[in-house]
């Protein structure tokens, strides 16, 4: 078998039929790729939808499992699969009609670690024919460090296709209960990865919602994302302390401070929204100074113009612990009105 694509499922009834449907228009025959759908403790109507889909395809699987988040349905997709290569889908996304059989087979036959595609974030759920359709066959593969310096490698799973016994070999699995997963997940995989590449598909339709784990702004998961942000960039730091102790490639060293730095600077944004005490800030900083990721040396020139002037003025403690201060003042009047 070709190909499994593993869609965790949670709360998703509005969305699967879409979804699945996308899957199911690929120009693929039904015994080259399979769905596994893992049902995360759904309590709306997913299971159903699942069932009603699974009744008239044989190539389907549903897993049912107690609520644990998406890192742990993403693992149990990924111990139940049989295909040469994953796609991992999210629920309420979907991918343009007919774009697999060539990008996998570019992966199968170039024996690639990963593969990755083109996504386009759209706020539409039609948008099903692809923009573009070449896929060049004359493949550049490099290993995973250098792919990472030299493309804007983005966090997102569903950007890629990898390979089944890739991620066997080296027990790669997902974080689980944790925000940032995605990230962590890339990171692991591009050090350890020798043959990388990316074919010009139009391929992933990434749908952003209202109420997603990354636009929810209630304060108690709010505090979680922070916490979680404090943890990946402990990660990334982790690696980053590894390469160097391996005297390795210094751009790919250089490309993972960036990367760590972009998240410690969302991690500052949130732990400002969730209105942390002050006391827990300084101990986060103080951590974060000892394992050298305070101060640093800021967000680089991709970012926007305020994002980057924020990132430098968060680096004077005084004055990100003043600006912490204000936001919760200003959230105390506004509950008064």
């Amino acid at each position: 078998m070709k190909l499994s694509f593993v869609v965790p499922v949670y709360n998703a009834e509005k969305y699967l039929d879409n979804c699945i449907g996308s899957l199911y228009r690929q120009n693929l025959q039904e015994n080259d790729f399979e769905i596994i759908c893992v049902n995360d403790g759904s309590k709306d109507g997913s299971l159903e939808v699942l069932k009603r889909w699974q009744a008239l395809h044989n190539n389907l699987v549903i897993i049912n499992q107690e609520n644990g988040g998406v890192s742990k349905a993403r693992n149990a997709g990924i111990c139940a699969a049989s295909g040469q290569y994953i796609r991992f889908i999210d629920s309420d996304d979907y991918i343009a009609d007919g774009v697999t059989y060539d990008a996998v087979n570019i992966a199968i036959d170039n024996k690639l670690d990963i593969l990755y595609t083109s996504t386009l974030a759209t706020n539409r759920e039609d948008e099903y024919k692809p923009r573009f359709s070449e896929c060049n066959r004359n493949t550049k593969i490099l290993c995973g460090k250098d792919y990472f310096v030299n493309n804007n490698t983005p966090n997102g799973v569903w950007e890629f296709f990898i390979s089944r016994d890739f991620i066997v070999r080296n027990n790669l699995k997902f974080e689980e209960d944790r925000i940032c997963e995605d990230g962590m997940f890339m990171v692991s995989s591009l050090s350890l990865s020798q043959r990388v590449s990316k074919c010009n598909v139009d391929y992933y339709r990434y749908i952003q919602r209202p109420n997603s784990i990354t636009t929810r702004k209630d304060l108690k998961h709010m505090q979680k994302t922070a916490d979680d942000f404090a943890y990946a960039i402990e990660y990334i730091n982790n690696v980053i302390i590894s390469e160097k102790q391996a005297n390795d490639n210094v751009e790919y060293i250089n490309k993972l401070v960036q990367r760590r730095n972009s998240y410690f600077f969302y991690f500052q944004i949130r732990a400002i929204k969730a209105c942390f005490s002050r006391n827990q800030i300084k101990s986060y900083l103080k951590k974060f100074r000892l394992d050298g990721c305070y101060p640093n040396s800021g967000l680089t020139k991709d970012y926007y113009f305020t994002h980057k002037l924020l990132s430098k003025l968060f680096q004077f403690e005084w004055l990100y612990l003043l600006i912490c201060n204000g936001y919760k003042v200003i959230q105390k009047f506004e509950k008064r009105e």
